[in-house]
């Protein structure tokens, strides 16, 4: 029987097919690949998805190649999509993307190494009627028709993107939206950046460069349509709450050759930057922390406009609930910081036309100032804190003001401030050094400016008040700031608190000839009246011109005259409550010094002083403004004692007037020596002059209600003529005695006697009798008044009082003889009934005086007045 022989080899022609087959699958592939990638087939390709794309949105697009490299190259040139309107939506000459197919299908991995994208534009639009985006057909062809409203979760993991190089070349970018009220045209000559990280699930993103040229924005904010306040306060969709923060990382930002134009009109405002150059290289931006780092910062060539227009009254398009809206880092404080800011001609103009202009000075509402230059550093900017190194800066305002240098190292803090190092230079000022303050708060300052602390060094520096007036032109109404071509010199070194400073120096000059020249000490400011003071006065000169300019105005009496220039020297130390005094004035009307001590000053009980006061041909003729009368005076005066009250006093007085200049006459070496004590004062007076020679001794006791005075006068001689009160020679000697026990005017009582009177009248000598004058009370209730001399005897009896006497003859006197320029009527005129009695004589006496009354033997007057009758 023949053997059938066994099939060898069958799964062995499986193998083979399956080869074959899986060989043909992957070289199909390939063939089609390559076809793809073969630009007969791409432009079939392209054709195709462009017929059918235009067929699906029913607009024209056109693509005019797309190429596309197993590597990843992707390239698409002369691109255009046209919108509904027939205007352009979208074109582009060149777009060119490099990316990893591989990444994208096994790695689930977007990894574009690099974009380009040349001559673009693109253009977004909402108009009316329909106020839809202009590419809202593309999205509504490939839309479902229907809202999906079911909710899905996506529980795959995104796809990582990277992103590489971008370079954008010739763009513009139009949007216009009638509903939110914009309109944007921007163009751009030149993007570039690389990415480092693009992160969008940790929305972390950090960009080492951007360079961008010549990009133009323009902005136009107009009103908006008006929303349904349903939608606008639809707050459905909010944040999640742990979405990540946005963290972004910028290692290097150029701007060349760029603009920005905004227009609103709905805020009023015009602003406008053409920029040269911008170059910032930040460190840190963090959002969640609010904090701003933006390391080196410089901007050239450039000119910056910001107008703000007269505002109309415009509704708002909607009115949005605030309440559960959320805030970003709401309350938290943010913090700005640069390493460098490098400003060079750059120029600033503000215009508020709301706001009138300014009559003077810096008008802050209409700003045009051309910055030169402003290099600052290390500069940190907070909520309660600003502080920064300032290099360099100039600058030139409209105003006039020009600033030629400022450097300084600056901080305002909540608890101090200081300018260190700072030097300050226009073309009047140049101020140099530091200042410094402190205080524990800046509510502290409202309440306890005591407690603040002082530290200022200014050395030799000069400020001209047009400076001062260009920021606070107010000012021009204060005396020291009246003259703006004026400079002030400053020089000074203060430490210490409000209320207890150092003062090492401290000179003032430039008000005027007003100098100052001060050191020492100063404690209990604020308050005036606990101040104290320790004060050594090297220089303090002004002039007559400067004093009446500072001292309010009718403040000085019209009848004085002060000094054209005067200069103070010497020492001050304590307070009003006790205060010791080293002082010397000099002026060209005479020289004053007053030295000692005083405690309690101000009050008349419990004074006490120890007192020098001296003059030097002090011109009181030229103070007083009556020369005719009053000259130059030149005394010492000690004065030391408890109180200056008449009826406590205690204390002693006396003094030499050296010189006195009297109705055109010397008087010289007078006298005067006081006591006070146990309500007793005593006072003495003399000189001894060859035409006026007399001794007083007086004795006052204020023990009682009414003082009582005693004094004796010897008269050794009194040339009349000799002082300039007569034209003829007349002398006079004799002896004065008075005693009064109660020595008040208006119920005088007492005795005054005038004896052993010599009067040389001419060649004639006449020797008087003594007069007396005797004063007391009648048992009536009135007074009386008694008169006895060689010339007259008089007798006033009644109710009266001395010092009304004059109205009261007047009052009688105008009935029948009315004299211009007097009131006889007096509202507060007390009543009166009293009786004048006189008899003259004509004796040798009165015959010196009166030679024509040879005829008259004598002259007799009765008279009676009382406030019902004249006489």
């Amino acid at each position: 029987m023949n053997k059938v022989p066994e099939k060898k080899g069958g799964w062995r022609k499986v193998i083979r097919i399956v080869v074959k087959t899986v060989l043909g699958i992957i070289l199909l592939i390939l063939i089609v690949i390559g076809l793809i990638l073969t630009p007969p087939v791409q432009n079939f390709i392209t054709s195709r998805a462009t017929a059918w794309l235009e067929k699906k949105i029913k607009t024209r697009v056109e693509i005019g190649r797309l190429f596309i490299t197993v590597s990843g190259k992707v390239a698409v040139d002369d691109i255009y999509l046209e919108d509904r309107s027939r205007d352009t939506l979208f074109s582009a000459g060149e777009i060119r993307v490099n990316l990893s197919f591989y990444d994208i299908i096994f790695n689930n991995e977007l990894d574009i190494k690099s974009v380009r994208l040349d001559d673009a534009t693109a253009k977004i639009s909402r108009l009316l009627p329909d106020t839809s985006f202009n590419f809202q057909y593309i999205v509504d062809a490939f839309g479902s028709g229907t809202k999906d409203t079911t909710t899905t979760t996506d529980t795959s993991a995104g796809m990582l993107i990277k992103i590489g190089t971008v370079d954008l070349n010739n763009l513009r970018f139009v949007y216009k939206d009638v509903v939110t009220g914009n309109d944007v045209d921007l163009s751009l000559a030149h993007f570039d950046t690389k990415v480092k990280t693009f992160d969008l699930a940790k929305m972390n993103f950090e960009v080492p460069e951007i360079n961008i040229r010549r990009l133009n924005t323009k902005l136009v904010q107009t009103k908006p349509l008006v929303i349904d306040p349903e939608v606008a306060d639809d707050k459905t969709v909010q944040p999640a709450a742990d979405s990540p923060v946005l963290q972004l990382g910028i290692g290097h930002v150029s701007i060349t050759e760029s603009s920005v134009d905004f227009t609103s009109s709905v805020g009023s405002m015009y602003a406008n930057a053409v920029i040269g150059e911008l170059d910032v290289k930040p460190k840190t931006i963090d959002l969640a922390n609010s904090v701003f780092d933006l390391g080196k910062i410089l901007l050239h060539d450039t000119k910056a406009i910001v107008r703000m227009d007269k505002k109309e009254n415009v509704q708002p398009a909607v009115v949005v609930d605030k309440t559960n809206v959320d805030t970003l880092n709401d309350g938290q404080s943010m913090r700005l910081l640069f390493a460098s800011l490098d400003l060079q001609k750059v120029d600033v103009k503000f215009d508020d036309e709301n706001a009138p202009a300014a009559k003077a000075g810096m008008d802050f509402s209409h700003l045009d100032a051309g910055i030169g230059t402003f290099q600052v550093s290390n500069f940190i900017f907070s909520n309660d804190s600003i502080g920064a190194l300032v290099s360099d800066a100039s600058l030139k305002e409209k105003s006039g003001f020009e600033l030629q240098q400022l450097k300084t190292n600056f901080l305002y803090a909540s608890n101090q401030a200081f300018l260190q190092d700072l030097y300050l230079k226009t073309p009047g000022t140049e101020i140099k050094r530091d200042l410094a303050i402190k205080y524990a708060s800046i509510e502290a300052l409202k309440t306890d400016i005591g407690n603040l602390q002082v530290d200022a060094d200014i050395d030799n520096s000069k400020i001209l008040v047009r400076d001062v007036l260009t920021f606070v032109p107010s000012l021009r109404q204060q005396p020291a700031f009246a003259n703006p071509n004026a400079t002030w010199l400053l020089d000074g070194r203060v430490t210490g608190s409000v209320n207890n400073l150092s003062v090492e120096r401290l000179s003032l000059a430039g008000l005027g000839s007003t100098r100052l020249d001060v050191s020492g000490t100063l404690a209990g400011l604020p308050d005036i009246n606990k101040m104290q003071a320790d004060l050594v006065i090297n220089n303090i000169s002004s002039s007559q011109r400067d004093l009446l300019s500072f001292m309010p105005k009718g403040s000085l009496p019209q009848n004085i005259t002060l000094p054209n220039r005067f200069n103070l020297t010497g020492r001050i130390r304590g307070s009003m409550a006790d205060l010791l005094t080293d002082l010397k004035m000099r002026t060209d009307l005479g020289n004053v010094t007053v030295k000692g001590t005083t405690k309690n000053i101000t009050d008349a009980k419990k004074a006490v002083y120890d007192l020098q006061l001296s003059t030097e041909k002090l011109d009181l003729g030229t103070i007083l403004q009556d020369d005719s009368t009053y000259g130059p005076v030149t005394m010492s005066f000690t004065a030391k004692g408890r109180g200056y009250d008449p009826k406590t006093a205690n204390g002693e007085a006396k003094g030499v007037i050296k010189s006195l200049v009297y109705n055109r006459y010397e008087y010289r070496d007078l006298t005067l020596q006081a006591t006070a004590a146990n309500q007793q004062i005593t006072a003495k007076a003399g000189i001894q002059d060859p035409n006026i020679h007399f001794a007083l001794d007086a004795t006052a006791d204020m023990s009682r209600r009414d003082p009582a005075i005693r004094l004796e006068l010897m008269v050794d001689s009194i040339k009349a003529h000799e002082l300039n009160f007569t034209p003829d020679k007349l002398i006079y000697h004799g002896k004065i005695s008075a005693d009064f026990p109660v020595a008040n005017v208006d119920s005088l009582e007492g005795a005054l006697t005038i004896s052993e009177s010599l009067l040389v009248n001419g060649e004639q000598r006449i020797k008087m009798d003594t007069l007396q004058v005797f004063a007391g009370a009648l048992d009536s209730g009135g007074h009386f008044l008694r008169l006895n001399s060689d010339i007259l005897y008089a007798q006033l009896e009644g109710k009266y009082k001395l010092t009304e006497m004059g109205s009261v003859i007047q009052r009688s006197i105008d009935p029948y003889f009315q004299i211009a320029g007097t009131d006889s009527l007096n509202e507060n005129q007390q009543p009166y009934n009293f009786t004048l009695n006189a008899d003259v004589v004509n004796g040798p006496v009165l015959q010196a005086f009166v030679p024509n009354l040879d005829r008259m033997d004598s002259l007799s007057l009765r008279s009676h007045f009382d406030d019902l009758m004249g006489w």
